[in-house]
């Protein structure tokens, strides 16, 4: 039991692949864009972005927050856009919120005439390994499944076919 108080700083790390049939400088466009990221989270979130007056939050540096609610209480986060290469990959971190650490990258390859989405998330968070199996790897499972089902049905971005299917999530502990 004593490991539901185990050290915040133990690092977990979910990664996610999307394969779609557009070409990477279109994904990137479509994952760039905060209004799609509302889209495609799941309605019960409640999800709100919030950029700065006429900014455009996608470079890097810039700053935005986000709220969402999570198990029926509110989260507000604060992000920075970390790294950003242009068509190819976008790094956000948590600089307020309700991890204590969090990172997230994607990245954009060419595959098959298409795109292979890459995502890895890492992150920390108070309450240990009991915490992260019953509250927190089921519910990024259940948004990202959410989330590659929205993109590839509300947006029409087919998935390309592969013997490893177009969506999966892996969680490891860092």
């Amino acid at each position: 039991m004593s490991d539901v108080f185990s050290n915040a700083n133990d690092l977990r790390v979910a990664r996610t692949e999307l394969l779609l049939r557009i070409p990477p400088r279109e994904a990137f466009d479509f994952f760039a864009d905060p209004h799609h990221l509302i889209d495609v989270t799941p309605p019960w979130h409640s999800l709100h972005v919030h950029c700065p007056e006429g900014s455009d939050w996608v470079e890097r540096e810039a700053r935005f927050r986000m709220t969402l609610i999570i198990h029926g209480h509110g989260a507000d986060w604060e992000l920075r856009v970390k790294e950003w290469e242009p068509h190819t990959r976008f790094t956000v971190e948590q600089v307020d919120g309700p991890y204590t650490e969090y990172r997230h990258e994607r990245v954009f390859e060419p595959y098959k005439g298409g795109t292979r989405v890459l995502e890895k998330i890492e992150y920390a968070h108070l309450g240990g390994s009991l915490y992260q199996r019953l509250v927190i790897q089921p519910e990024l499972e259940m948004l990202y499944s959410f989330r590659h089902r929205r993109v590839l049905e509300k947006y029409g971005l087919d998935s390309v076919d592969d013997s490893d299917g177009n969506s999966s999530v892996s969680h490891a502990t860092g």
